[in-house]
């Protein structure tokens, strides 16, 4: 897989909201942006989603964990279906 970016925004997992980008390489995805004035940075190996989508807007990330992530695209319109794609793809 090459690398891509897209711009998003998600929230942390103690809920605060988030902007930046996310980013795909060949093991996983990284969320990299700013929350309230803090940068933040969430990595998300490939082989630890479970299931990914698209629900009221925005991409729908389960881990394994059982924890999930709500991801909006700040991106052209389709973002989110290439990414939740792309990731489905690579999760598997």
């Amino acid at each position: 897989m090459s690398a891509s970016t897209y711009a998003v925004s998600w929230l942390t997992p103690a809920g605060a909201p988030c902007a930046g980008c996310l980013g795909l390489d060949r093991v996983g995805m990284t969320l990299t942006g700013a929350s309230r004035g803090h940068p933040v940075n969430q990595e998300i190996a490939f082989d630890e989603i479970a299931s990914v989508e698209i629900a009221a807007g925005t991409l729908q990330v389960r881990k394994r964990d059982g924890r999930s992530l709500s991801i909006g695209s700040l991106d052209a319109p389709g973002a989110l279906r290439e990414l939740a794609e792309r990731l489905v793809h690579a999760a598997n």
